[in-house]
């Protein structure tokens, strides 16, 4: 097995606490979320670590050479899929990582493997794009280097449903059991105390992030504003807590939003009371469609700015506490002490 402690080069989700030991199975992940997922709840048994620096939209990357020379160290790389990290097929050919799924008849440990997580979780946890301001025709015309999963009809960006992270989990526990022991069944009884171990550790993790936010929206307020996204990236968190979700602007932030789509959106929230969600890297676009409301508006609009890539969080509890704040703001809910936020 091929072993290495946690990086520094816009890669690690934390502080390693030491160094790699050789019983540690080397998960590297394309995006920073599912690293901090894999090491809050699987940390004693894996070194996790990520590709793309969460500042960095994972539509349009350029790798440095260290984060492409860290894959020749993975046991396994963990990403959404081509709808999403579409820099990343060509990659994983080039260092021969094997689909999880097609390697599962050999019991050779030094073979890298790989797993796109919109290719295994069930398909009633994923969402398919939905309403939006743009037509089926603007939908599928896109400029050159518009990022690949327009194209797509899956949101990629599943990682704020709980459902679809504690899956996810649960498929990833067995690829650990089988790279940890080199046994492909994991069938032996130190497969299966390993599988209690991970499968325990999961649990305490999902059980933190239930209890700290409500199961459903209405348990925060008791009428819902228009809740619109610039970008779809809240969609698996809005169906999940049963938010109605009015929609986004655009899939493709970089080519701005069509004349149409903002139409649309004016007249809309000029009289009902809206939420815009936006991701901090789209804030100035967006600041400057919510100014087309100012004084034109007959009931409170706002924008709350939410970061589901974490950029600042240390862990995937914080990452999803400040997404989940963000919500509360957006439905126009009442601060809540920061211990219960």
């Amino acid at each position: 097995m091929l072993l290495t402690g946690c990086s520094n080069d816009e890669s690690s989700p934390a502080e390693s606490t030491g160094s790699a030991t050789d019983d540690k199975v080397v998960i590297i992940t394309s995006l920073k979320p599912f690293a901090l997922m894999i090491d809050e709840a699987y940390g004693d048994f894996v070194e996790s670590s990520y590709l793309v620096p969460p500042e960095q939209s994972p539509h349009h990357v350029t790798l440095r050479p260290s984060a492409v020379n860290r894959l020749r160290s993975a046991d396994l790389l963990i990403w959404a899929g081509p709808e999403l990290e579409s820099f990343l097929p060509g990659l994983l050919s080039r260092f021969g990582f094997e689909h999880v799924d097609a390697a599962s008849n050999t019991s050779s440990t030094e073979r890298r493997l790989q797993l796109a997580a919109l290719e295994v979780l069930p398909a009633a946890l994923l969402v398919e794009y939905g309403k939006s301001g743009l037509s089926d025709d603007q939908q599928t015309e896109l400029p050159p280097g518009a990022h690949a999963h327009a194209l797509g009809s899956v949101d990629p960006h599943f990682w704020l449903s709980l459902a679809a992270v504690e899956a996810l989990l649960v498929r990833i526990e067995q690829i650990i059991v089988r790279l940890h022991l080199g046994d492909v069944s994991g069938r032996s009884a130190q497969g299966e105390t390993l599988q209690k171990q991970l499968s325990g550790s999961r649990q305490a993790f999902m059980d933190r992030l239930k209890r700290s936010f409500p199961a459903s929206g209405s348990a925060i307020v008791d009428s819902f504003p228009l809740v619109y996204s610039y970008h779809p990236a809240f969609n698996y968190l809005l169906r999940e807590l049963g938010i109605p979700d009015e929609g986004y602007l655009t899939r493709n932030p970089e080519s701005g939003v069509p004349p149409s789509a903002i139409a649309a959106f004016l007249e809309t929230a000029a009289e009902n009371e809206i939420c815009m969600l936006a991701e901090p890297q789209y804030t100035l676009p967006v600041e400057r469609l919510m100014a087309k409301l100012a004084g034109g508006a007959k009931k409170a609009s706002r924008t709350v700015v939410a970061d589901p890539l974490g950029v600042e969080a240390d862990s995937f509890s914080d990452l999803y506490a400040g997404v989940r704040k963000a919500l509360r703001a957006c439905l126009g809910a009442q601060a809540r002490p920061e211990s219960d936020s």
